[in-house]
């Protein structure tokens, strides 16, 4: 008798210590779940964040970059000058920490003075793909695009490149100002073009790490478009530009003619900017020299309407020269396109 009650309370306290083991073991698979979703959960940053750093500056645009046991925000915040100044105002990339239930700045980029208008300056209207993130588990690639402090009308900006490691490492990785910039994602990748000699940069998150490419002008185009039509050109001994082929070409509207040139010179001249490529189709004819005809960026010109475009590529070095010689100089297309309906 006493030893069937010794064997019952055995089974008793097994079943007892096994309810405690699985409720622990519950226990600290919810608890686990929990702290992982506090911290993959991204925290927000607010105007009032904002205003308790910055005071004095306005928020541009803010995007949030969240790694498993971290969380960041990259800042866009602009000043105006309220001077007579003909700068308008300043501009700061900022990268804050989420941590012990604050954000605090962890980073700051250089000032860049900017042309940006007085409302732009305020943070009106909100801005579009002048800030841009792609993220993988270790790291994150950064892009911000801004108005530069010079170039008038004509629109000149200046972008910056960065990398944010999970620890809060930030590493500047390009900057420059070329004319006329543009930012965008594809894939893994932000590419990044320029004005003429600037081409084109492709700066990616791959296998963990940073990687970056330059695209030459010449070959800027073949990337981004499948129906296109090549147009081959060569600079002749007296510098003067000529087709390598026919110069009339017939075009559907949606294609793009894409200029390559013939020889390893020609290609060296154009991808140093030495030779320029100019159009009539938004601003004529006649087609003129002149910086409203010049396409700024690329290689090619895709056609959105039926017509006939003219196009003239220039050496620089032999247009000059002959202008000094006789200023009412105006060499002959280089090509002819015609583009009809679908």
């Amino acid at each position: 008798m006493v030893f069937k009650k010794i064997f019952a309370l055995l089974v008793i306290s097994m079943v007892l210590l096994s309810g405690c083991t699985l409720s622990n073991f519950a226990n600290q698979k919810n608890n686990i779940k929990q702290k992982s979703s506090l911290v993959n959960k991204c925290s927000n940053f607010t105007e009032n964040d904002f205003m308790e750093l910055y005071p004095a500056w306005n928020l541009i645009k803010k995007e949030n970059i969240c790694f498993d046991d971290n969380n960041y925000v990259v800042v866009y915040r602009a000043q105006v000058n309220e001077t007579s100044s003909p700068i308008d105002g300043k501009i700061i990339i900022s990268v804050c920490k989420f941590s012990k239930e604050r954000w605090y700045e962890v980073w700051y980029s250089s000032e860049f003075l900017t042309r940006n208008t007085v409302n732009e300056l305020r943070g009106y209207p909100p801005k579009g793909n002048d800030l841009l993130i792609i993220k993988d588990k270790e790291i994150a690639l950064v892009a911000v695009n801004m108005c530069a402090p010079f170039g008038g009308a004509h629109g000149t900006t200046q972008v910056l490149i960065f990398t944010l490691e999970k620890t809060g490492k930030c590493t500047i990785r390009h900057f420059d100002s070329a004319g006329i910039m543009s930012i965008e994602k594809k894939d893994s990748c932000i590419i990044v073009t320029g004005e003429s000699e600037y081409g084109q940069h492709n700066f990616c998150l791959k296998n963990k790490g940073f990687t970056e490419e330059t695209i030459p002008l010449s070959s800027t185009i073949l990337a981004n478009s499948k129906d296109f039509v090549i147009a081959k050109f060569i600079v002749g001994p007296e510098g003067i530009v000529y087709p390598a082929e026919s110069k009339d070409i017939v075009l559907k509207v949606g294609q793009a003619i894409v200029f390559v040139p013939l020889n390893k010179e020609t290609k060296n001249l154009f991808d140093t900017g030495e030779i320029g490529l100019y159009c009539d189709e938004w601003n004529g004819p006649p087609l003129t020299v002149c910086e409203a005809n010049r396409i700024k960026t690329g290689n090619s010109y895709t056609f959105d309407k039926p017509g006939l475009v003219h196009f003239l590529l220039i050496s620089y070095d032999a247009y000059f020269n002959n202008q000094e010689f006789s200023p009412e100089y105006n060499p002959e297309h280089t090509f002819n396109v015609m583009v009809k309906s679908n």
